[in-house]
């Protein structure tokens, strides 16, 4: 999945599997985004898919992907693909954090 996500096509068909399906049903989706999301969240696609989580996603899937941002915030702050992940956090960020 993670290929599929780093695709220029692929990324949008699991964006739109994420805007549209209950996240309880493709959790297995979810799963492997969390799994790849080291090489995700710099991709120059994968990057989008790590940004729709946050948009889309619970407020549990949204606080696992800022724990693990939170660690190389600054290096991907400086990242062309990466700080776009890094401006999704702070702009969907659960009020919790």
């Amino acid at each position: 999945m993670s290929q599929l996500a780093r695709d220029v096509n692929g990324c949008r068909i699991v964006q739109r599997i994420l805007e549209r399906f209950d996240h309880s049903e493709i959790q297995f989706i979810l799963e492997e985004v969390f799994k790849s999301l080291q090489d995700l969240r710099s991709d120059i696609y994968g990057n989008y898919v790590v940004s729709h989580v946050l948009e889309f996603g619970t407020e549990e899937e949204q606080t696992r992907i800022i724990e693990r941002v939170i660690d190389d915030l600054i290096e991907m702050s400086l990242h062309k693909y990466g700080s776009n992940v890094v401006e999704m956090c702070l702009l969907h960020a659960p009020k919790s954090l």
